[in-house]
């Protein structure tokens, strides 16, 4: 698996409506090859087991689904 560098963190109210008045969390991270990955988990699940493990799923998921090419004309 690749290596992954945190580089973004933010804090900001959450924009579903059934939370509304809470708080989410949105993540970004970035491989050595520039590829990034960014999600977002409420506030109050906001843990390093609940954000590897959210990264994780992101990068298999990516990973299965493979590049996907677009040309623009």
């Amino acid at each position: 698996m690749a290596r992954f560098t945190q580089v973004g963190r933010n804090e900001f109210p959450s924009t579903d409506p059934a939370r509304v008045g809470k708080v989410d969390v949105a993540y970004a991270y970035m491989d050595e090859n520039m590829r990034t990955i960014t999600f977002f988990v409420p506030l109050e699940e906001d843990s390093p087991e609940r954000v590897e493990k959210e990264l994780r799923t992101r990068i298999e998921h990516a990973a299965a689904a493979g590049p996907r090419e677009i040309t623009i004309p």
